[in-house]
């Protein structure tokens, strides 16, 4: 576990179950946040990942996976296994970064 004094970004899941911590360096830690009776009562290091230097990552805690961006690239993640999905390019700088975790990924046919 990191002391995380050299981190450049974090970011928590809206349902307060994962963090993931950017360091410098570019490596992206996931932790797990455990709860009783409502109130967290450890936090446990789930995976690290190399992503990007000065990156920004963001964690959805409904679908389980991790998105980290820097300049203009997204990678996608399984914060369980820290395997890249897939990778995305676009032509403009990425300078924020989120999840819909409301709504989440939907499959089913809506009527």
């Amino acid at each position: 576990m990191t002391d995380f004094l050299d981190y450049s970004h974090i970011n928590i899941s809206k349902n307060g179950s994962f963090f993931v911590v950017d360091l410098k360096n570019g490596i992206s830690q996931i932790y797990r946040v455990f709860y009783e009776s409502d109130v967290p009562s450890s936090i446990v290091f789930q995976k690290d990942f190399i992503s990007m230097p000065f990156c920004i990552s963001s964690i959805n805690g409904y679908e389980l996976i991790c998105a980290t961006s820097a300049n203009n690239k997204v990678i996608i993640c399984d914060i369980f296994s820290g395997k890249f999905l897939f990778e995305l390019c676009f032509n403009d700088i990425i300078r924020n970064l989120a999840f819909d975790e409301i709504y989440g990924l939907n499959d089913e046919d809506e009527e």
